[in-house]
């Protein structure tokens, strides 16, 4: 289990990973970039907002391939989800792969996400 002291998430390794804090603006289809990956290291999502202007189904994933880390969330005109803040992380990439998000129509997604790199691979 996480623990937090202070912009620090301690991982499973008892390694102190900083908190970081992103956002991005995406629009169309397939996969999108939301975090570059780091070598060696997992992007573990910690907490997250997601608003779309349009109906579609989303996911996040692993990397350009798309491997699916999270399940599928269905959304219409103006709606959103909010991952509430777990320390222990809702889901992480493979190691040194980037964060997508998979949305299967035309429309335009703003996600704010925090997350810890870690070299901890999913321990679930």
């Amino acid at each position: 289990m996480s623990k937090r002291i202070s912009g620090v998430i301690f991982d499973e390794a008892n390694v102190g990973c900083r908190v970081h804090r992103s956002y991005a603006d995406t629009s169309g289809t397939g996969l999108q970039l939301l975090q570059a990956g780091v070598p060696g290291k997992c992007i573990r999502i910690l907490a997250g907002l997601l608003m779309s202007s349009g109906e579609c189904a989303v996911y996040f994933a692993s990397g350009a391939q798309g491997s699916k880390k999270s399940g599928t969330y269905p959304l219409i005109v103006n709606q959103g989800f909010n991952l509430n803040k777990d320390d222990d992380g809702h889901f992480q990439t493979n190691k040194g792969e980037g964060l997508y998000i998979n949305h299967g129509s035309s429309t335009t997604l703003g996600v704010t996400f925090r997350f810890i790199l870690t070299e901890v691979e999913d321990p679930i």
